[in-house]
């Protein structure tokens, strides 16, 4: 989705992928494409060597990979420097310093190219600290444009204007049984203003979704008239309004004054085919959708084997950091030969897949064509694209095999060039994890204490 920025008196338009809808990605084959994914600790398993570097052609192919390995700093111009300087910020977690570098460099770069990008980082970064003051700022129509042209622009004014969200933790971990969707995705039994709900704990989406109809039920209303056109996984637009959920009760762990967007029910339901018959189609969607706005401020352990979700505070936990928000949860993995790759993390997703831009990066594997319908929120498609027999890849310390993994072009994440997404397999396929954005911290199995 575009949006209408502003750095003093001049705008330019960038993709804004943090109000992503969803991205839900259902990759099943016409042709009976047999997918697994396997899991096991590195041990002494690669790399073996020292890492192998991809060497890029210039800087902006560099940053776009978020790979600073091989970049020499004094080789560097100044908007290059800072650009790079302030991405390592984000990926360090410390946004507030990461703001500061953006700010200057959204006005004061040299390079249209680097005043672009430092704007779209921006965005990320207000979004992360809530500063919707900030957004609306960068989102305001301009005085004296088209209203008609200008209609669909998402305000942020409200939510600026509106009192604080605030987390209220219980002095014990929030147990919850932990249940499944038709596509894997884990769900969450909530209470919504007083009322019961199941809704998906979705890392893909940006922002906590209401189907339109549960919005009504639960008279929860649109801020104003404004509406925004989020994108899905298939980059359809569906439209979108912004609201603010009084209180949303996990536990006993309660959300007061939580920003949220309603959509309409039409565009979150969608067909996949029956798990026992192919020939049979199953009605599946979502009326509720707990997102990143809610989950970058929680620690989440998602236990498969028990069927547990744990929630408690996010908590400093000693250890290095491996993933970040960039418009996405990104987890930093590796080849077995140490190449840097950068996969999102999708909940929300049924299956993994990767983009055609690993292939810049792994050894070459066989790979054969085949007839791909994806089924998703936003409707199904039907594409020929290549299937990649086996990858092998280091995920927060464990060799992660996939067979048969689809390759789909991944477009809608603004500069950044993902090698992937890591879905609902690969989360299924840990047994057990433990998600916490706000440390930076990305693990598998039981490796956090505090838990």
């Amino acid at each position: 989705m575009n949006r209408k920025m502003r750095h003093g008196a001049k705008r330019s338009s960038v993709p804004c992928p943090f109000l992503l809808v969803v991205c839900l990605i259902l990759a099943c084959s016409c042709s009976l494409i047999e997918k697994s994914v396997s899991i096991v600790p590195r041990g002494d398993e690669g790399p073996k060597t020292d890492a192998i570097r991809v060497i890029f052609t210039d800087f902006r192919q560099a940053f776009a990979n978020l790979d600073f390995a091989g970049i020499v700093e004094k080789e560097l111009d100044a908007d290059s420097l800072a650009l790079m300087q302030g991405m390592r910020l984000v990926m360090a977690g410390d946004m507030a310093a990461a703001e500061f570098v953006f700010r200057k460099l959204a006005v004061t770069a040299a390079a249209a190219w680097s005043k672009v990008i430092a704007t779209e980082i921006l965005v990320q970064v207000f979004y992360f600290q809530s500063k919707w003051k900030n957004l609306h700022e960068m989102f305001a129509p301009v005085p004296g444009a088209n209203p008609v042209a200008e209609k669909s622009d998402l305000s942020f004014l409200e939510l600026s204007e509106s009192m604080a969200e605030y987390y209220r933790f219980p002095d014990h971990p929030v147990v919850l049984p932990l249940e499944l969707s038709i596509s894997g995705t884990p769900i969450v039994r909530l209470r919504i203003n007083g009322q019961w709900e199941k809704f998906w704990l979705d890392t893909g989406s940006g922002f906590t979704v209401l189907a339109s109809d549960l919005a009504d039920k639960l008279k929860i209303f649109p801020l104003n008239r404004t509406r925004t056109h989020a994108a899905t996984g298939f980059n359809k637009q569906v439209a979108a309004r912004l609201t603010v959920i009084e209180t949303i009760r996990i536990g006993a762990l309660e959300i007061t004054r939580h920003p949220a967007m309603i959509v309409q029910k039409k565009n979150l339901f969608f067909k996949i085919p029956g798990l026992i018959q192919r020939r049979i189609t199953k009605n599946t969607g979502v009326r509720g959708i707990l997102g990143m706005n809610a989950i970058k401020n929680l620690s989440i352990r998602i236990d498969y084997r028990n069927r547990k979700i744990i929630i408690v505070r996010p908590r400093p936990a000693g250890r290095e950091r491996n993933c970040f928000w960039m418009g996405y949860p990104i987890l930093v993995c590796r080849t077995m030969d140490g190449v840097r790759l950068n996969f999102g993390l999708d909940s929300g997703a049924k299956d993994s897949i990767i983009s055609p831009n690993i292939f810049a990066k792994i050894k070459p594997g066989v790979t054969y064509r085949s007839r791909v319908k994806v089924w998703g929120i936003g409707g199904e498609m039907k594409i020929k694209t290549q299937v990649l027999s086996d990858l092998k890849i280091i995920a927060a310390g464990h060799s992660v095999g996939f067979k048969d993994i689809v390759v789909l072009p991944l477009n809608q994440f603004g500069f950044v060039k993902l090698d992937g997404i890591l879905g609902g397999d690969f989360f299924y396929g840990c047994g057990s994890l433990v998600f916490d954005l706000a440390n930076g911290v990305f693990s598998i199995g039981n490796a956090h204490e505090h838990f």
